[in-house]
């Protein structure tokens, strides 16, 4: 028993020392003010290219938008032609332009 307690015996400071460092580690500071912004030129010429794909992403999109717009519009203005036609009455227009003595200006303008 006694040999079992001092091999953990042993390990015990190796996971105080191993706990401690996990508990008091903190993300790096910079010294004196120096190296707060780092420039990388190779991310930024990839983040200038992920905004020009960026842009060119949103002014597609945008005319896809207004064509949608346009179709929808164009949509509208059959559906109301659709209606107006749907509720015409054939037979009441022909019973206007019926000959008799107060519509003989309407047939009469017909023909010219």
């Amino acid at each position: 028993m006694t040999r079992k307690m001092t091999m953990g015996m042993k390990r015990l400071p190796a996971f105080i020392f191993v706990l401690l460092a996990v508990v008091a580690a903190h993300p790096a500071q910079a010294f004196l003010g120096f190296g707060d912004v780092t420039y990388d030129p190779e991310n930024y010429a990839e983040m200038t290219k992920l905004y020009e794909q960026t842009k060119s992403m949103y002014a597609t999109a945008m005319k896809q938008l207004d064509s949608m717009a346009n179709v929808e519009r164009s949509i509208r203005d059959a559906q109301q032609a659709y209606d107006s036609l749907a509720s015409f009455s054939l037979k009441q227009a022909v019973a206007g332009l019926t000959p008799d003595g107060s519509n003989m200006k309407t047939i009469a303008g017909l023909r010219d």
